[in-house]
């Protein structure tokens, strides 16, 4: 029993001891994140001294913040945190924006009149009952433009409108005017091509029981906006490729395909102030040429330049505009670009670069 016991414990101590080894050995590479280099393009030598703070996380335990600095031999610092409860990270406030989407509305609606909801009212009435049923649908049939949902967050006012709140006896008068403008500004047809399939189920009494949709191999066009505010105007432009990297048609929109304006009145606050957005002055401010992938859209620190980001003959384009002009005052071809990295977060403009 005694020869046991002592067994037991030897066991227990060598157990303990491995995994306080183990442990040690782990915890030791805590905050050791290597960094590895590699220019894609551009000169290394123009980033010698910039600090890049790269914050990540795994499932709200673990914590590292690693600071990068660039030069001959780039180095890395990284502190660590580990929570034994979970921790959220605050989230972040998002810049002010616009944003303009093609909204389809998908289900069904006993009372429709036009649009996919009437698809789906169709399909409804040419199923049996106690049956579920589906068909391929051509969008042309039911929208000759893509409707719009407009979001705003601006810093004198903010919104979301879409068509069905605009039907509604609810909304305000000067948001029905700023939506209506809008809708008769961004005319864009419809794919002819474009298709989807919508399914519906019907109980065994004739009620309805289910909706569905799904996508097709069909080309379809994604409207996607980029947008800069300034402290008083919105400028925004929107990308012309389809799914499929053919082109919508743009030739509708008033005053042409290119950045456009919405100005605000940025002295506009409180419950008693008119509306602040000067909806008759939506213009197109700066020509585009719809073959260029826009890529995004952001401002000089200091507001005076727009700084317009694009693929153009697969190089990657910045474009810097002069807002007093709305003229082009410099043209940079950063380097080529594949459609894999086009995607980037955020871009720092400094004195005489960008980074």
């Amino acid at each position: 029993m005694k020869k046991t016991l002592a067994c037991f414990f030897l066991l227990l101590a060598a157990a303990a001891g491995g995994t306080a080894a183990v442990f040690s050995q782990v915890y030791a590479a805590r905050d050791q994140v290597k960094i590895t280099q590699e220019t894609l393009y551009g000169d290394p030598a123009a980033a010698q001294g910039l600090t890049a703070h790269i914050p990540a996380q795994y499932q709200h335990h673990l914590f590292w913040n690693t600071d990068c600095t660039f030069g001959e031999e780039t180095q890395a610092v990284t502190s660590y945190e580990f929570s034994a409860i979970q921790k959220e990270e605050p989230p972040q406030e998002r810049e002010p924006f616009l944003e303009m989407n093609n909204q389809i509305w998908y289900g069904y609606d006993s009372e429709a009149k036009e649009g996919l909801p009437l698809a789906y009212q169709e399909l409804f009435d040419d199923t049996p009952a106690g049956s579920e049923n589906s068909r391929v649908i051509h969008l042309k049939d039911y929208y000759e433009t893509y409707p719009l949902q407009l979001g705003l967050e601006f810093p004198v006012y903010s919104s979301v409108m879409s068509q069905d709140v605009f039907l509604s006896e609810s909304i305000d008068p000067d948001e029905a005017q700023l939506y209506r403008a809008f809708e008769e500004f961004f005319q864009i047809p419809v794919l002819a091509e474009e298709t989807m399939e919508i399914s519906v189920g019907k109980s065994t009494d004739g009620g309805w029981v289910s909706s569905g949709s799904g996508s097709t191999e069909s080309d379809r066009f994604d409207l996607y906006t980029v947008s800069a505010v300034a402290d008083d105007a919105c400028y925004f432009a929107f990308d012309a490729h389809t799914q499929l990297e053919n082109l919508v048609d743009v030739s509708q929109i008033k005053d042409g395909f290119g950045i456009y304006c919405l100005p605000f009145d940025s002295t506009s606050e409180g419950e008693d102030s008119s509306f602040p957005l000067l909806t008759e002055k939506l213009a197109t401010v700066y020509p585009l040429d719809p073959h260029e992938r826009i890529l995004n859209l952001t401002l000089s620190p200091d507001q005076s330049r727009l700084l317009l980001h694009t693929q153009t003959d697969g190089m990657y384009v910045i474009t810097v505009i002069d807002r007093d002009t709305m003229e082009a005052v410099q043209r940079l071809e950063v380097g080529k670009i594949s459609a894999e990295s086009m995607a980037f977060h955020q871009l720092y403009e400094g004195d005489g670069f960008f980074a």
